[in-house]
């Protein structure tokens, strides 16, 4: 009955997350479909004016100066758009996925590369404060997860392990900047479970955003540094990587201690949700 505990856990944030992130697929919904293939066509039908995106960054800006000059009404049209794009799927990320999917798909007689190139180009510049790494928006948000693993790796003394934490974090951006930021500060309370004994601490966690990861129609998620303690009857500190995915993700932590285990290794899920 020693593992009980733990097993309940991991049950009940398993069904609570699953729950929380239940979505079905945009492409598998005719209405949301449809409207995706719409904003396609709009999008082609104004980027095919651009023609090929230039190598240079010089380049690059002067045909688009030159696109405003000479369309101005269209110019504001893609803006608008790109950004009503960005709206719809920071809600709803299966959207995006679509996106991705029907943009090759939908009016294949137009050059799908150089309307790649150049949409991607175009929501850096024309919203590089709503396109930038999304799951790093500013504000506050709710971080909760489930990690298991083992104390003592290795050793004689090797037992089972099991944290589980709900934080409040609080994500920082450039000044004028909605996302990308690379730095979210944690904090809240920690429960960590080692054999048959159970410790609650309070919990402190810094996080840095170290890589994007994505194509050029859609950001896909984040790898993560993740610097993590834990103080109460005993002291855990360490750190690890995360892998963030829209709002799940997985991670794997490396932790010291003050006494009872010496170390422990860990791997678990993170769901996390922030207003937008």
């Amino acid at each position: 009955m020693k593992y009980a505990l733990p097993l309940y856990m991991l049950v009940m944030f398993t069904c609570f997350a699953t729950r929380m992130h239940a979505q079905e697929p945009c492409c598998n919904r005719a209405d949301c479909k449809a409207a995706i293939d719409a904003y396609i066509i709009s999008l082609k039908r104004l980027l095919n004016d651009f023609g090929t995106l230039p190598s240079g960054i010089d380049e690059r800006k002067a045909a688009l100066e030159n696109y405003k000059t000479q369309y101005r009404v269209g110019y504001a049209q893609l803006r608008a758009i790109i950004l009503k794009i960005q709206k719809i799927s920071a809600g709803d990320r299966t959207w995006l996925d679509c996106f991705s999917q029907r943009f090759i798909e939908v009016d294949p007689s137009v050059a799908d590369e150089d309307c790649i190139s150049w949409y991607a180009y175009l929501s850096t510049v024309l919203l590089p404060s709503e396109f930038t790494s999304p799951e790093f928006a500013k504000g506050f948000g709710v971080h909760l997860d489930l990690s298991q693993g083992v104390a003592d790796p290795g050793k004689s003394t090797e037992a089972y392990a099991l944290a589980g934490r709900v934080l409040l974090s609080y994500t920082f951006c450039k000044r004028g900047h909605a996302s990308g930021g690379r730095w979210r500060v944690m904090a809240g309370p920690s429960i960590y479970y080692q054999d048959t004994k159970a410790y609650l601490l309070a919990n402190p966690r810094v996080e840095f955003r170290l890589k994007d990861i994505g194509n050029k129609l859609a950001s896909i998620g984040n790898i993560k540094l993740i610097a993590d303690g834990n103080i109460g009857d005993v002291y855990i500190v360490g750190g690890g990587v995360g892998l963030e995915l829209y709002k799940f993700g997985v991670q794997v932590l490396y932790q010291r201690q003050s006494e009872v285990r010496s170390a422990q290794l860990l791997t678990g899920l993170f769901y996390r949700f922030q207003k937008k």
